[in-house]
């Protein structure tokens, strides 16, 4: 296996055998446990953007300080029920982001 801290910041992307040998180390190796939670929480998070679709995108984009998009952004801007899922998923990745650990202070 290459770098495990490599393959955990590239878990969400993994193949699902790729993530079982990523899940299989870290079970001989619990002081990575930590990390590959946030992983598979981030990797959760994505899927469920993935089913939102641009709303999600937008709002992890927004959190990341990436470009919005204009469309969406007019779009929450004039639609109280659009801005109302917006601001759950954006407390949903905040509550990620908060328990998250500092990955530079992993084992």
């Amino acid at each position: 296996m290459t770098d495990i801290s490599s393959r955990l910041d590239a878990y969400p992307a993994l193949r699902p055998a790729e993530r079982a040998e990523v899940e299989a180390y870290v079970r001989a190796h619990p002081e990575w446990a930590g990390r590959l939670a946030e992983a598979q929480a981030f990797a959760a998070l994505l899927d469920a953007a993935a089913d939102r679709g641009d709303l999600a995108r937008y709002v992890v984009d927004e959190r990341m300080g990436l470009d919005l998009d204009p469309a969406m952004t007019a779009a929450l801007a004039d639609d109280p029920d659009l801005r109302a899922e917006a601001d759950r998923l954006r407390a949903r990745l905040d509550a990620l982001f908060a328990g998250a650990a500092d990955p530079d202070a992993g084992a």
